[in-house]
């Protein structure tokens, strides 16, 4: 489930706001993609993706300070009414400006945006879940191995995972405390999830 955060302009009369992301929440159950619709001013959850959806333009403003809330690459929605692609387009660009990522879908009528969003959600997971990942690494790089970034600050920021040095001395000690028993639990436990 994600978060649609919807941003209209003040001069849009209300009713015709929630008019309009009645439509696109249709369109959005329609295609599998459950969400949950964000009250304007409400707060954020950290605990599932934020899409923040241009109903209208003049919204620049407004998107840029939810997008302050949000950690990681931005997702922006718009629709092909009411100056809502326009007032993306302008933020995405602020946002690259910043050095922050953002892409932009279109909700119109067609199947493949939809698709795409729900593809972007599930890049925002992977990365989320990445990204609260520790992975242990074993002994050290071999300096035969030139393909590849070898230390871990690269690969920390490319994977923004967090690395934890395991000595090779502290495996081979605990592979001595292990009796087959143990080791054919742990196994099955990994082969099975």
């Amino acid at each position: 489930m994600f978060q649609l955060v919807p941003l209209a302009s003040v001069l849009q009369p209300p009713e015709d706001t929630e008019r309009m992301v009645g439509e696109i929440s249709k369109k959005l159950i329609r295609h599998n993609l459950a969400h949950q619709i964000v009250k304007p001013g409400a707060p954020l959850s950290s605990e599932s993706p934020a899409v923040l959806l241009t109903v209208t333009g003049g919204t620049e403003h407004m998107v840029m300070q939810r997008a302050k809330e949000l950690q990681g690459p931005i997702i922006l929605a718009a629709h092909p009414s009411s100056n809502s692609f326009p007032a993306a387009l302008e933020v995405l660009a602020r946002l690259q400006q910043l050095n922050r990522k953002g892409k932009i879908v279109m909700l119109g009528d067609r199947d493949e945006d939809f698709l795409g969003l729900q593809r972007l959600l599930h890049a925002v997971q992977v990365h989320r879940e990445i990204s609260q990942t520790r992975l242990g690494v074993f002994g050290e790089p071999s300096d035969w191995l030139i393909a590849g970034p070898s230390d871990q600050e690269t690969m920390a920021e490319l994977f923004r995972a967090r690395f934890v040095k395991v000595p090779m001395a502290e495996i081979i000690s605990g592979m001595d405390d292990i009796d087959d028993e143990q080791a054919n639990g742990f196994l099955r436990s990994f082969v099975e999830g």
